[in-house]
């Protein structure tokens, strides 16, 4: 899935401090931070599938260390879940509408943008343009 310009994550300052987090060895809290931005990214809301694990290459003891601190959850049929992940981060849901929403006020723009130059500064109307008036001026 491409990156859709502007993607981000919310961290809050005090992550590093997390009574969870700061016991993590570096492994640990390197994997944490990737399958953060990984589950906003690819739109998970926070579920990595069991057959998703392997492709972070990291050994078992990583994963088991992130779960012994509470900060991956079961979530059945071998299915990991980052805790907590919908009260700090979007869901994918929202992100989608906004971008959708996005995308048709930047297409409305350009369609503006296009009847101006076309239409208004040539002084012609079309009858299959929406800005123009169905009824000329007088």
């Amino acid at each position: 899935m491409a990156t859709p310009p502007g993607s981000w994550i919310r961290l809050h300052v005090g992550y590093p401090r997390n009574r969870k987090v700061r016991p993590l060895t570096d492994a640990g809290f390197r994997l944490h931070v990737e399958l953060l931005c990984w589950a906003a990214e690819e739109g998970t809301d926070g579920l990595i599938e069991a057959a998703m694990v392997p492709t972070f290459g990291r050994p078992p003891k990583v994963w088991k260390e992130l779960r012994a601190r509470g900060l991956l959850v079961d979530a059945g049929g071998g299915d990991l879940a980052l805790h907590d992940f919908l009260e700090w981060q979007e869901p994918a849901e929202d992100m989608a509408a906004k971008r959708d929403s996005k995308r048709a006020a930047q297409s409305l723009g350009g369609t503006r943008g296009n009847h101006d130059r076309w239409h208004v500064q040539r002084g012609l109307t079309s009858p299959d343009c929406a800005f123009c008036p169905t009824q000329p001026s007088r």
